[in-house]
């Protein structure tokens, strides 16, 4: 007997919505449109977005407005509470200069924030716990990575019983 489901999607890359009245919408918003189509005939209890909602990278301020726009439009549809925690894409990425994005900035995790809430956080369900943990920030020295891992350190230790963890990255 299933006791409750879970959506977990990511790497969605929404592009904004084009202005043209004929113009196709990009292939990354039609599979998005699937996924919540898909999430409503499911209804879970809650969906985890893994990050990179949108396609252009943050230091392309005025398309990711766009494109942040495009997606809280499609997201404002979904069928059940949801919890987003941000990808490069978001925020950003990771200390490395090998990476495709410029390095997190404070600017770009307050937009994300702005639009989705905290970056990491708890949900409660039943007696499991999913700790959404925001990976671009590990090893950036910043005070925001400080007070993810104070929260982390507690949000762990008091798991009230089995323990999800969702983050854009993989841990190793």
């Amino acid at each position: 007997k299933k006791r409750f489901s879970v959506a977990i999607f990511g790497d969605t890359h929404l592009d904004p919505l084009p202005t043209a009245p004929d113009a196709s919408h990009p292939r990354a918003n039609q599979r998005l449109a699937a996924v919540l189509a898909s999430i409503a005939a499911n209804r879970p209890a809650f969906a985890i977005h893994l990050g990179d909602v949108i396609h252009p990278l943050p230091e392309l301020a005025a398309a990711q407005a766009e494109a942040t726009d495009a997606a809280r439009a499609m997201l404002a549809g979904i069928a059940c509470p949801l919890h987003v925690t941000p990808g490069n894409h978001d925020i950003g990425d990771k200390p490395n200069p090998l990476m495709p994005a410029r390095t997190v900035r404070a600017e770009w995790l307050a937009r994300f924030e702005e639009c989705y809430g905290p970056s990491w956080r708890v949900v409660d369900h039943a007696d499991c716990r999913f700790v959404m943990a925001n990976a671009p920030l590990f090893n950036t020295g910043t005070a925001a990575e400080d007070a993810q891992w104070a929260f982390l350190e507690s949000a762990l230790a008091e798991a009230p019983g089995r323990l999800f963890f969702a983050t854009h990255y993989p841990l190793f």
